[in-house]
């Protein structure tokens, strides 16, 4: 590093810092954060990067290993895993790519691109090795995409995007076109969908479109059923979708959670926190008939009986995922943290 001195000349206007003494850069925040089947975790940074984190957790917190592997450029949004594939949605440009969890060096070094879109938000596994992609577009657009990425051929499927969808009958026409998928759920051959109005407007109210949850069959492309959970209650995005043990869909938003029976789509919900404020990101996993989610910054612990909960980190959480070993890891800033509330079953 040279500094140059404007008020003096020649040699005494430089100074040269070398090593130690050198600016250090600010650890960089964990985006996206995700367990592979072999026990790794796979993390993603906020703003670009050519690389993804691996993780390797050992017995206790303090004896994981970690290493850098090389990923093509982008910030990594959604991250999803079968088996030995990851696949990773890249931001900008709507990018999809893929990689081996075991053999550091097999990844795809072409990401393929969902047209006209830019943030793959929401990445969940269908059957064989195809991964649903749910994209928003770039700032100022609306209306997302839902796109089949097949990662043994590392090809996008098919793209269709939200003004485009085909209904079946009876189904509300009118709710969707303007909105995006941010988070997915997959259950014997049907999507569910939590969608964001992103900065839609709804015509008849004036106010922020509310977000929608959509049941999509995978096989004829068509919005099976459509539903807003929170008709009147300002919720603009459903922001993550997990199944339980107990077959029950489960969702969160930026204030409330709320539980799905998806043979009659009967609906069931509670607050989890009082102010309703709007976020674009949290996380929802399951273990053992509780639920753990990140709502505005602080980890909860849902019953799933009777949707009650209690905060049980907090401080910045995000970027929540359930490890192959019980434990909760998540992140604050550039930080990943083990969690054994989960896994102790308290």
């Amino acid at each position: 590093l040279t500094i140059y001195d404007a008020t003096k000349q020649g040699a005494e206007s430089l100074k040269i810092v070398n090593g130690s003494d050198a600016i250090k850069p600010s650890g960089r925040a964990i985006q996206s954060l995700v367990a592979a089947d072999n026990g790794r975790l796979f993390a993603s940074w906020y703003m670009t990067a050519d690389q993804l984190l691996s993780v390797t957790p050992g017995e206790k917190a303090d004896g994981a290993t970690f290493k850098l592997v090389d990923s093509p450029i982008g910030q990594g949004e959604g991250m999803a895993v079968n088996g030995d594939t990851l696949v990773v949605g890249l931001y900008p440009g709507g990018k999809v790519t893929s990689r081996s969890t075991t053999n550091d060096d097999a990844y795809k070094t072409e990401p393929k691109a969902v047209d006209g879109q830019d943030r793959p938000y929401a990445i969940t596994h269908t059957t064989d090795n195809v991964f649903a992609i749910g994209t928003v577009p770039r700032d100022g657009k609306l209306g997302g995409a839902l796109a089949l990425y097949d990662a043994n051929a590392h090809k996008v499927q098919k793209t269709i995007a939200f003004d485009s969808l085909s209904y079946a009958a009876g189904v509300p026409q009118d709710r969707l076109a303007q909105q995006s998928p941010i988070s997915m759920a997959y259950r014997n051959g049907k999507l569910y969908i939590g969608t964001t109005s992103n900065v839609a407007v709804d015509k008849k109210t004036n106010k922020p479109q509310e977000a929608q949850l959509v049941e999509f069959d995978v096989a004829s492309s068509t919005v099976t059923r459509v539903v807003n959970p929170f008709e009147g209650e300002g919720q603009n995005a459903i922001t993550a979708l997990t199944f339980g043990d107990d077959g029950m869909l489960y969702g969160i938003t930026g204030a409330q959670v709320f539980k799905v029976d998806t043979a009659s789509f009967a609906i069931t919900k509670n607050k989890v926190l009082k102010d309703a404020q709007e976020v674009n990101r949290s996380w929802l996993v399951q273990r053992g008939g509780q639920l753990f989610g990140v709502v505005q910054g602080a980890l909860y612990a849902i019953q799933t009986s009777d949707l009650t909960s209690q905060s049980i980190a907090g401080g910045g959480v995000s970027a929540l995922t359930l490890g192959k070993d019980g434990y909760l890891y998540y992140a604050r800033g550039a930080d990943i943290y083990r969690n054994d509330y989960a896994k102790a079953g308290r």
